[in-house]
């Protein structure tokens, strides 16, 4: 499935990476951004992206370790002061 995110190109836009629609097949998501009237240029487009369901995203997430002990912690506070 993919979603259609909204992208301005004024970053600050409080609607920049906004999702205008999900749950579209490939087609749909290329039919509706290749629609004239998902954009206005220079100014902001309309593009889709694959969207992840919740395990997708716990399985992506439960890959990524960090592990940060104390004495870690205190280093990098102690080199920001710097």
């Amino acid at each position: 499935m993919y979603k259609i995110v909204r992208k301005y190109r004024d970053n600050a836009h409080p609607d920049h990476n906004a999702t205008i629609k999900h749950g579209l097949t490939l087609e749909e998501a290329q039919k509706h951004c290749c629609d004239p009237a998902t954009h206005e240029p220079g100014v902001w487009f309309d593009c889709y992206y694959v969207e992840e369901d919740w395990e997708q995203r716990a399985a992506r997430f439960n890959k990524l370790k960090y592990v940060v002990t104390v004495s870690d912690a205190c280093h990098l506070m102690t080199l920001g002061r710097n």
